[in-house]
């Protein structure tokens, strides 16, 4: 059974929300529109050390173009939300659709532990897993790559990780683990 998770933000959101009960502050979080280039630190919730792992976690791959992309503010964190149409997929039903991309941060917000934003026109290649909202599960139609590990640029000669170049899985893919990747899941 495949596990479902949700975006390392929520990490950030549960500390807005203890500190606003617990009378704190977390000034290294919050975006502030009079500071927009400040950039913060998020730690990652999951972290994968093998690439069966990351893909065991994850509902699908998929290799794809970025589109336009729009932030979106929830408890003073940005997001930025970027429309992604598929052109390969471990799931075959997703091929030719355009599904959205949630990521933590925004262009001129930045934060450490996550992966770059992607980029309108690029190619990637990413692992993703279903984006729910809260405890409740509540699905959003939404995709976040999974454990913020599982993304890459795809270049005519390369294919370069866009997270963190510290983690254990950051490092080019051959293109045969690319179509590893791609090829259908059995159940």
């Amino acid at each position: 059974m495949r596990m479902k998770h949700t975006i390392v933000s929520f990490v950030i959101v549960s500390v807005l929300v203890a500190c606003a009960t617990a009378s704190c502050s977390s000034p290294d979080l919050l975006y502030d529109e009079e500071h927009p280039n400040y950039r913060g630190s998020v730690s990652l919730v999951y972290y994968f050390e093998t690439m069966a792992a990351l893909e065991e976690a994850s509902d699908f791959s998929a290799r794809g173009i970025a589109g336009s992309s729009r932030v979106e503010v929830l408890h003073e964190v940005p997001f930025t939300l970027t429309d992604f149409t598929i052109t390969a997929s471990s799931d075959e039903s997703m091929i030719g659709e355009t599904i959205t991309i949630r990521q933590t941060g925004a262009t001129d917000y930045r934060l450490e532990g996550v992966t770059d934003l992607l980029r309108s026109g690029r190619e990637y290649l990413l692992v993703l897993s279903a984006f729910t909202l809260d405890a409740r599960k509540l699905v959003t139609g939404q995709f976040v790559i999974t454990g913020e590990q599982g993304g890459w640029l795809i270049t005519p000669r390369d294919v370069v990780p866009i997270f963190d170049d510290s983690l254990a899985l950051a490092h080019n893919l051959s293109w045969q683990q690319v179509d590893q990747l791609l090829a259908e899941r059995t159940q």
